[in-house]
């Protein structure tokens, strides 16, 4: 009897007692289900409509308070809309709720929330009336009243009160399925038990007579498994069998993995090298940028490539202009010999470094001959053996050349790497003739501005001497009738004035001609400073675009890196070792920490271009006590720290500024007091100013280690630290202090500090107590985009005034007859249950994304299916018409994301498909962009499970 037989039958006595176990637990499990299943729906859409009516309520009280505070009619009748249209939203849900109670308690409940909102909609249209009568300190008098306040206080107490009614309902409901699903348990062990006694039988029985033959296979694939036996392991058995053919298909597959490796491998080597690339050319471009002048700037370029490179020597030869013809000057050099005979100046067409220059392309040597010029050290000396001449191209014109040898042939990433840091090179340096060209001009126009003053002052000078001159000759004239002599001695100083007066007409003519040449040279010199200008902002231009790009690259990969990680840590199927499960976490950490280095340089980019968006909004200084001491405290405990917080009595209770922008500063702050404090203590104080009662002042003070004095200038720069060293002992990118110095000047204020090394640090934050600019809070810039329906019952419609739109259903007595009863069931798997089957398409052209979000959402046994662009995703909606929610990426070949979106919003079948936008960018344009063309939401990569999730739930349940 071969295996095939054995199997069978074995297979099929097992079926029959997998049948009869299963048809018992099925038909017992269909029954909890059932009665599961009635409760989530009818739970589930009270609990939604609970949350509605709170969400709509509370949005109306921000808006009533937000109504006073208003400073324009248009503000105004925008808040007014969003009252009217929360009420509208909120008494509409509290009606289609009422359509769902089945107790008298319920009713009674909603009754009260239904008479408390008639009397706080009063009070609100009464505020509406005053507002728009001018009526502010009646209005303000009204809001901030004890009987709005307590009226407001009843109204929504009486929507808790609901919702714990609710919370005790689900709980008695919830034991009482515990106990039904514990009889059902313990029915399901006695039935599982039996069926497995009777399956371990006949498995015995079954295996018997191929366990020896399996044996032989079974150890070679544990060794190939746990790493004793390499991928080129194979198994050598000659078995006509079942067994035979389980060989060599493992022979098959060792040979597709050891392939497959091999591919793996380049693979991952490319990857590594384009990381490598990207990050040492954004570093450079970054670090170049910085020199202001020709000198520091070459210097820098050859000491930062040379080494980078794997080169051990290294020049780098400027273009100038010298009598309109160009000559290459020796600038800068890498490891060069002081007694070296390397030329300081070439022609172009002379020698490597002038043909480079002349036909503006690469020169690569190798085999060096052993004369041609040695890399000294201390120890030694020897040739190298490849040459490398780039020259450095901006608007078809060479700017520079740089050559660097080596000992080794360069690698082609490397050689990329020069290449296009070359590119970037050429502009840089053209933006430093232009700043040097620039100030060149400024001070020629100075030198002219003064002879010109000087001339205007001779003029002055001669035009008073004319003045004086016919004076003297009117008085000349009345004298002629007296004396003839005189006329005529009075006609030749006449004519000998006049012809002074002709040569001084023309020196004025000469003198205006020459201003207006020097007024054109200016013109012309404003000219390219704008020309500069634009270069310059198309330079930062970019750069922006580069960070955004390069924010996609990384976390393209680190979406899928954290949510597999995740997955791989919460180890659902308890598969993994507690090694393996530390090893996830880990990673995941690790991506976590990346993702926040990714955040702070975006940061630091938006704060440099000015694109950052100030939230002004009053303070609560109790606020900025409550947030350093949940944040701090346990961090001080744990490090054993002390920690103080003090606050002036001449402080006040309340400021004015960006709470974001102050919290981010004080968490930098004093983050970094911890980390480079050991024992002792760490204080915070905050104080009015000294100098001035407009400023309130921040100072985080530490006994930690101090900074040197010849490091507290550059603390503030990016990525700069005061121990920048290889082997330094405090880890960080270096960019929390220039942030918060950015944020600080943002918010009209400064950083200083002060510091004594190995006795501690003080940084005092000074920043304006009042900004003149105003700008709305945040929350009232916000608007629900989904249409809900909501109604209210007949008793608040007629308290209501007439300026509130209504919508409404009315709920009559009939209609109460058809609400649905109590049901007996429990909601313990609420949320997975609400998951089951839900048909989810997702649309990316990265496949370690799909693979990630798969493995996530089959988790929840949804439907996944996945298209790889905007097209292929309309051809999957057409063809399955039953999608219940799209993830869609942006940024796809063929078809992206955009046009994608707008196309299905434009077929009406899908007018109302949610459709969730995602992508890695994570500009702040990306999200406005997304729903205008139709998105119904956005979330950034890399995506957290419980946010994907929870945002999921909400547009499924809409």
């Amino acid at each position: 009897m071969n295996i095939k037989t054995k199997l069978t039958l074995g297979f099929l006595s097992l079926i029959l007692i997998i049948c009869l176990v299963a048809g018992i637990g099925i038909t017992m499990l269909t029954k909890t289900v059932d009665r599961m299943n009635a409760v989530v729906e009818d739970q589930y859409q009270k609990i939604g409509l609970l949350s509605d009516i709170r969400y709509e309520f509370n949005n109306m009280s921000k808006s009533k308070s937000s109504l006073i505070l208003a400073n324009s009619k248009s503000t105004q009748k925008v808040e007014i809309d969003k009252i009217r249209d929360a009420h509208e939203k909120g008494v509409l849900a509290i009606e289609k709720l009422r359509r769902k109670i089945e107790t008298e308690d319920g009713l009674d409940l909603l009754l009260k929330i239904g008479l408390n909102l008639t009397d706080y909609t009063l009070l609100i249209n009464e505020e509406i009336s005053l507002i728009e009568d001018d009526k502010y300190q009646e209005a303000e008098n009204l809001v901030r009243g004890d009987e709005m306040q307590a009226i407001e206080t009843t109204f929504f107490d009486a929507i808790y009160n609901l919702i714990n009614f609710y919370e005790v309902e689900m709980n008695a409901t919830l034991t009482k399925t515990e106990s039904e699903d514990k009889q059902t348990i313990r029915i399901m062990i006695i039935l599982s038990v039996v069926g497995m006694t009777l399956g371990l039988g006949v498995a015995l029985l079954m295996t018997r007579g191929i366990v020896i033959g399996l044996k032989q296979v079974s150890n070679v694939m544990s060794d190939f498994s746990s790493g004793n036996s390499n991928l080129s392991t194979r198994i050598h058995m000659n078995r006509n069998d079942e067994i035979g053919s389980l060989a060599s298909s493992f022979n098959s597959m060792a040979d597709a993995l050891e392939s497959q490796s091999e591919r793996e491998h380049k693979i991952s080597q490319s990857n590594e090298e384009q990381a490598w690339m990207t990050k040492n050319l954004a570093e450079l471009t970054t670090y170049l940028q910085a020199n202001n002048d020709l000198e520091s700037f070459s210097h820098n370029f050859i000491q930062k490539i040379t080494p980078l490179v794997g080169a051990q020597h290294g020049v780098f030869y400027l273009n100038f202009q010298e009598d309109s013809e160009p000559v290459l000057d020796l600038m800068a050099d890498y490891a060069l010999k002081q007694q070296s005979k390397t030329p300081i100046r070439f022609k172009l067409g002379e020698g490597l470094i002038g043909q480079c220059a002349l036909n503006k392309k690469p020169i690569f040597l190798s085999e060096l001959p052993e004369d041609y010029i040695r890399i000294t050290s201390g120890i030694g000396e020897a040739a190298p053996n490849y040459l490398l001449v780039i020259p450095i191209v901006f608007e078809n014109r060479v700017r520079a050349v740089f050559e660097v040898a080596s000992f080794r042939t360069f690698y082609p990433i490397e050689k990329e790497l020069i290449e296009k840091l070359a590119d970037y090179s050429g502009i840089i340096i053209d933006n430093i003739f232009g700043r040097i060209k620039m100030i060149e001009l400024l001070q020629e126009s100075q030198t002219m501005t003064e002879e010109l003053q000087t001339q205007s002052e001779e003029l002055s000078s001669q035009h008073d001497e004319l003045k004086r001159f016919n004076l003297e000759l009117e008085m000349q004239t009345k004298a002629l009738i007296q004396s003839e002599l005189a006329l005529q001695q009075q006609q030749e100083e006449l004519e000998q004035t006049n012809a002074e007066l002709e040569e001084k007409a023309g020196l004025l003519e000469e003198h205006n001609f020459k201003y207006e040449t020097k007024n054109k040279e200016v013109e012309r010199a404003k000219v390219e400073l704008e020309e500069k200008a634009t270069q310059l902002e198309l330079t930062s231009t970019y750069k922006s675009e580069f960070l955004a790009n390069m924010s996609h690259e990384l976390r393209t990969p680190l979406n899928s890196l954290l949510i597999l990680s995740k997955l791989l840590a919460d180890n659902k199927t308890n598969n993994l070792s507690e090694k393996q499960v530390e090893f996830a976490k880990t990673i995941h950490s690790a991506g976590c920490d990346l993702l926040e280095l990714i955040n702070d340089i975006l940061d630091l980019a938006k704060v440099e271009s000015g694109k950052v968006q100030i939230d002004w909004k009053e303070i609560q200084i109790q606020d900025i006590v409550d947030f350093v001491q949940r944040n701090f405290h346990p961090i001080a405990e744990d490090k054993g720290i002390g920690m103080t917080i003090t606050v002036a009595d001449d402080v006040g209770d309340s400021f004015h500024t960006d709470e974001k922008m102050l919290q981010q500063i004080l968490k930098n702050l004093l983050a970094n007091a911890f980390k480079f404090t050991h024992s002792g203590s760490v204080t915070v104080k905050i104080s009015k100013s000294l100098k001035s009662e407009e400023f309130i002042v921040f100072s985080v003070s530490d006994t930690g280690i101090g900074i040197p004095k010849d490091k507290q200038s550059i603390i503030f720069e990016a990525f700069q630290q005061a121990d920048g060293s290889t082997s330094r002992n405090y880890g960080g990118t270096g960019l929390g202090l220039s942030i918060s110095r950015e944020h600080a000047s943002t918010l009209n204020g400064t950083i200083e500090v002060e510091s004594d090394e190995g006795k501690g640090s003080t940084f005092t934050v000074s920043l304006l107590v009042s900004p003149k600019q105003k700008v709305l809070p945040a929350f009232m810039e916000s608007a629900v985009t989904q249409d809900d329906y909501l109604f209210h019952s007949q008793e608040s419609q007629d308290s209501l005034d007439t300026s509130l739109p209504h919508s409404t259903i009315l709920l009559s007595d009939e209609d109460k007859k058809d609400l649905p009863k109590d049901p007996s069931t429990g909601v313990e798997t609420q949320k997975e249950q609400f998951f089951v089957n839900k048909k989810i398409l997702i649309v990316d052209d990265d496949v370690r994304n799909v693979f990630a979000l798969t493995s996530f959402l089959e988790e929840f046994e949804m439907d996944v299916h996945f298209a790889e662009n905007g097209q292929e995703a309309l051809r999957l909606l057409n063809e399955l018409q039953t999608i219940d929610l799209v993830l869609m990426d942006i940024m796809m070949p063929v078809m992206d994301g955009f046009e994608a979106i707008s196309k299905i919003r434009e077929m009406a079948q899908f007018k109302q498909l949610p459709i969730i936008a995602l992508t890695a960018k994570a500009m702040k344009e990306d999200r406005e962009k997304c729903l205008q063309v139709g998105a119904s939401d956005y979330i950034s990569k890399p995506v957290i499970n419980d946010q994907l999730l929870s945002l999921m739930r909400v547009w499924l349940y809409k």
